[in-house]
């Protein structure tokens, strides 16, 4: 059976029972809320019963369309409880009977077997709802009774289950919810005594109004209507009594209103009053307050006038020193004049003095110098750049390298400059360093500088092939033994400033390339020397353009940059730096090039670190298995 078939057989009844109710909802409370039809679907209230023990009210709706939408709501939570709603019949039918308490996992089919079991009758039909109740309709009237023994001994699905017959409330019974209200509501024995004046004023209206309404209703019930059907007239009766009490109700709520306004009020004032009351006790505290720090403050000007006192007596004594103290700085100034003029004349001395001795070292042991016409240039260029170019050529039967320079004018002072490196070169002897045999020295043109010859260079080998990883460690460790080697001369260190794979030389033994720095003697006089500055700038430290600042660390990052260069198949760019140090593969070597590179010249190993960190890159089975 339907729910819409239940209605055409009650002939859409304006009744519900609504059950599950929490035992603190109140009448108001739960009339509110089925009057509200956003909430509860429901409207206008004709007649309510509650009982709030058991839980359970009887609502009798003014339009059957407002019954008919609350019956349809599966889920209505009033004070945190899902409520029981159904329709409740007009006629009492014997044949139905109402179970309440039953179980969720209940089914049709198990409380027809249930029921068929327990009265001995053939049920009709059953209707489930979802508030844990429903409607069982026998063919016949049961025993009522009879049932319920059998359900208070067996349990339907694990739950005891009540039951109930259908009954009409009788109007007599019925009170009037709004007077039920006046009757019982609590809080009305609250009030306070400032309001049982206007409330019995208002009540005297009450009664007034409710008097009137009664001579409208005698007056509509007249003879003259006594031909009218009488459920008409109960119906005009009962909407003039519905307009009478929410009269009643309105004029209720303004008194309230109007109470609650004043006692706001109230509490307003007594609220300001204390205010007032913190803010005239905020005045004296400051009051106190100013009056302590007025006399704090006549202390501090006693002090502050002692301190004057004092300071004046200081300020006199401290100009008398400021005099004595510039009178020892214009004494000072006289001596630092005289000693100036000292400097300036051992200055000149220390000038003529190493004039001297430039002159003599010129005219002692110069066995470098070669005479031009012992050495013979063939047409074979070796290599060539902005300062030059070296050629193959012949000294004394013996095949060299020699490196012509252009445009060199030598000046006195770039004379004694060139004598110098020269002189230094000469007494430079290591397995790693290309041998210096000489250089002409002639006024007039610009010197050869003749050097052993070796089969190629770096440079020309990292063109054609990349280096395998013994090849590598191996040109890298004589490349930093040379590089060491000069930086450990005494009394001062020799800086290359041009370390490169063009200045690296390489030999064979037994069938591998060893290598030997090459310009070591000359790379300082030509940068200063030529108008082009020689070099590679892509091999330079950051600080090799600033000369105050260099220091044997700029070979370092240039070292750092060749190790780099031999490590991956491309040509040094500054650029892509980071990007070319991640592609070494060698970790050992990667490490010690970021090392080098670093921008702090402080943070940069020294050559003899670098060996080091080589030797044990070769005896490391990881950075070996890394690079295969």
């Amino acid at each position: 059976m339907s729910l819409t078939s239940w209605e055409s057989a009650n002939e859409r009844s304006r009744d519900v029972r609504v059950t599950g109710i929490s035992p603190k909802t109140t009448k108001d409370a739960l009339l509110n809320f089925f009057e509200n039809k956003r909430r509860s679907g429901g409207g206008e209230i004709e007649d309510i019963q509650y009982n709030q023990d058991e839980g359970i009210a009887d609502i009798t709706f003014c339009d059957a369309e407002d019954t008919e939408r609350v019956s349809q709501q599966t889920s209505l939570n009033l004070d945190g409880v899902q409520l029981g709603v159904r329709l409740k019949s007009l006629p009492n039918d014997p044949r139905k009977v109402h179970v309440m308490g039953l179980s969720n996992r209940t089914t049709t089919d198990g409380l027809i077997f249930f029921m068929e079991l327990a009265s001995g009758e053939e049920v009709e039909d059953v209707l489930l709802m979802e508030d844990s109740c429903g409607t069982v309709t026998f063919k016949r009237p049961p025993d009522l009774q009879k049932i319920q023994q059998t359900c208070s001994r067996r349990r339907l699905d694990g739950c005891f289950i009540r039951l109930e017959q259908e009954h009409e409330i009788q109007q007599d019974e019925r009170v009037h919810p709004f007077e039920e209200q006046r009757l019982k509501d609590p809080e009305s024995k609250r009030r306070s005594s400032a309001s049982e004046q206007p409330k019995q004023n208002i009540e005297r209206r009450i009664n007034s109004e409710r008097q009137a309404g009664q001579k409208i209703c005698r007056r509509i019930a007249g003879p003259e209507d006594q031909a009218k059907p009488k459920s008409q007239c109960t119906q005009v009766q009962a909407e003039l009594w519905r307009g009478l009490h929410q009269k009643e109700h309105n004029i209720r709520q303004e008194i309230e209103r109007k109470y609650a306004a004043e006692q706001k009020t109230r509490e307003e004032i007594e609220r300001q009053l204390a205010t007032e009351r913190q803010t005239r006790e905020e005045i004296e505290r400051q009051l106190a307050t100013e009056r302590q720090t007025r006399e704090e403050i006549e202390r501090q000007l006693a002090t502050e006038r002692q301190t004057r006192e004092e300071n004046e007596r200081q300020l006199a004594t401290e100009q008398h020193i400021r005099r004595q103290i510039e009178e020892q700085l214009a004494t000072e100034q006289r001596n630092r004049e005289i000693a100036e003029s000292r400097a300036e004349t051992l200055d000149r001395r220390a000038s003529q003095l190493q004039a001297r001795c430039d002159e003599l070292l010129l005219q002692q042991s110069c066995d470098w110098i070669l005479d031009r016409e012992e050495v013979t240039i063939s047409d074979r260029t070796i290599g060539s750049g902005a300062w030059g170019e070296v050629l193959e050529g012949t000294f004394r039967g013996c095949k060299v390298a020699v490196k012509r320079i252009h445009e060199i004018i030598l000046s006195p002072r770039n004379r004694r400059q060139f004598v110098r490196e020269m002189s230094i070169a000469s007494r430079c002897r290591h397995p790693c360093l290309l041998q210096f045999i000489g250089a002409t020295a002639d006024d007039a043109v610009s010197p050869l500088f003749v050097t052993e010859l070796l089969e190629t260079s770096l440079r020309a080998v990292l063109h054609e092939r990349e280096l395998e990883p013994a090849e590598i460690s191996t040109i890298a460790l004589d490349v930093a033994r040379g590089v060491n080697y000069l930086h450990l001369n005494r009394p001062d260190p020799i800086i290359h400033r041009d370390i490169s794979s063009g200045n690296v030389l390489l030999w064979r033994q037994n069938n591998s390339w060893r290598a030997k720095v090459s310009d070591y003697g000359t790379a300082n006089f030509i940068r200063q020397c030529v108008t082009v500055c020689p070099g590679t700038p892509i091999y330079s430290a950051p600080e090799a353009f600033n000369f105050r600042q260099q220091t044997n660390k700029i070979d370092v990052y240039s070292f750092g940059v060749l190790l780099c260069e031999m490590s991956t198949p491309e040509q040094p760019d500054p650029l892509r730096r980071n990007l070319q140090v991640a592609m070494v593969r060698n970790r050992c070597h990667r490490v010690l090039i970021e090392r080098c590179l670093e921008e702090n010249p402080n943070n940069r190993p020294s050559m003899g670190e670098v060996i080091d960190a080589l030797e044990r890159s070769r005896e490391d089975p990881i950075s070996i298995n890394e690079t295969s």
